[in-house]
């Protein structure tokens, strides 16, 4: 026992202490929840950036992608990427460049 703490010396007193500090909270908690008046919700609003391409998911989420390379028609190849971890899709994957000599289309999506 440490005879220089409180708790060890009078363990009674800690827990009266500790049951007041919980029947105040009790009351701070009650006396503030008493208002009942509906707060209205925000209504909600995509705004999507202006430079990014974008499909929707069946969940209604959205899904931004760049597409680098040749077009989607004269494609032979298409490569589908996400990005790395701390990146997005506007850095270029390094090592990797779409050429047109070889027909590739590089999709990285976010």
């Amino acid at each position: 026992m440490n005879e220089y703490l409180a708790e060890d010396r009078d363990p009674v007193r800690c827990w009266v202490v500790a049951a007041a500090v919980a029947f105040v909270t009790l009351i701070v908690l009650g006396v503030g929840s008493v208002d009942d008046t509906p707060v209205e919700l925000p209504k909600k609003l995509y705004i999507g950036l202006p430079s990014a391409k974008t499909i929707q998911l069946p969940d209604g989420r959205h899904l931004a992608y760049k597409e680098q390379g040749v077009t989607a028609d004269r494609a032979r190849f298409s490569l589908i990427a996400p990005h790395s971890f701390l990146s997005s899709r506007l850095a270029r994957i390094p090592g990797i460049k779409p050429s047109q000599e070889f027909g590739a289309r590089l999709v990285i999506i976010n």
